[in-house]
């Protein structure tokens, strides 16, 4: 089954982070990336290395917006995948 969003995502919208910034909020986008599985250091800096990872996200989730930047709605979308995540590892049978 492939992952994908529930709703239509808006086209654009205000930058919320992109490469340069830092911080707390950053090391939480990696964290998130990384749950998605998307290799990538988190260090709290949208270094190189976040732009190129930012850039495979949307080229495989969002192609209309190939940009090494997030704004709300690919938050939204990140929001959406680990949640499908979340219910596919909750439906998995234990062992």
């Amino acid at each position: 089954m492939a992952l994908a969003a529930s709703a239509p995502l808006p086209a654009g919208g205000p930058v919320l982070f992109g490469p340069g910034a830092e911080g707390a909020e950053v090391a939480t986008l990696q964290e998130a990336l990384g749950a998605i599985g998307y290799g990538v250091l988190v260090n709290g800096m949208f270094d190189p290395q976040t732009e190129a990872v930012v850039r495979a996200f949307h080229r495989r989730f969002r192609p209309s917006h190939l940009v090494a930047t997030i704004d709300a709605a690919s938050l939204a979308l990140i929001d959406d995948l680990l949640d499908q995540i979340m219910r596919l590892n909750f439906r998995r049978p234990t062992e």
